[in-house]
């Protein structure tokens, strides 16, 4: 799930009791939940309130991602505002010990270009300086975007605890469904199997709204045995 209150509602107790139990019957495990993201606040927001804010509502994200089963929450590192790598820092300690409680893993994702995460020597400091327990999301599309996509790999090689898999074209952050961009996805399975990668994968596709829903996770399913195979 995404968590953002405009696509999935991880505030409202009622929801997540609902959703839980269609989980359950359903027999689908909830891997992991994207933390809250907004285009003004991050956990490294220069602004304190801003810094603030964005703990509060990660939090309650870790809550609830722990009352799901989740094991993993995501964390953008920042947003197009300037950001501190201090404040990411000071904040990821504090994130760390919170979800640690809740025996939520914390997965800081690569970003797209201009924000605090999407250059190899900010990933590298990232690498260097946030605790093992720490682990990294690659996100396909984003590293594609900074034309750093194999060189992540070896940078963060067994640090990588969960895949974004995206496909798309340079400079654009498309979210399509692999094989319809640019990607080269045999040379990128290829090389995450060199760094013994085995967690979990989520496809992070746009809806097309020209296609009925059915067909799409019908194409989806598809493409999900493709990669398998590579």
């Amino acid at each position: 799930p995404k968590g953002h209150p405009e696509h999935f509602p991880y505030k409202n107790s009622q929801f997540l009791k609902k959703f839980k139990k269609a989980l359950e019957e359903n027999q689908i495990n909830p891997y992991s939940i994207h933390s809250p993201i907004s285009s003004y606040w991050s956990i490294s927001s220069l602004e304190e309130e801003l810094r603030e804010k964005a703990l509060k509502e990660i939090k309650i994200c870790i809550e609830a991602a722990s009352f799901l089963g989740s094991r993993i929450v995501v964390i953008h590192p920042g947003t197009r505002n300037r950001g501190s790598k201090d404040n990411l820092l000071s904040s990821l300690e504090s994130l760390l010990k919170f979800a640690e409680s809740y025996e939520i893993t914390l997965s800081i994702e690569n970003m797209p270009p201009g924000i605090l995460g999407s250059k190899m020597e900010e990933l590298t400091w990232m690498r260097e300086h946030l605790p093992d327990s720490v682990g990294f999301t690659l996100d396909t599309g984003h590293a594609f975007m900074n034309g750093n996509l194999e060189e992540i790999i070896s940078l963060l090689s067994t640090r990588i605890n969960h895949l974004h898999i995206q496909d798309t074209f340079p400079g654009r952050d498309e979210h399509l469904i692999p094989g319809e961009g640019k990607i080269e996805w045999d040379k990128l399975f290829s090389s995450l199997r060199e760094t013994g990668y085995r967690g979990g994968w989520i496809l992070e596709v746009r809806e097309k709204f020209n296609i009925p829903f059915p067909r799409l996770l019908t194409n989806l399913r598809e493409v999900i045995e493709k990669l398998k195979g590579l």
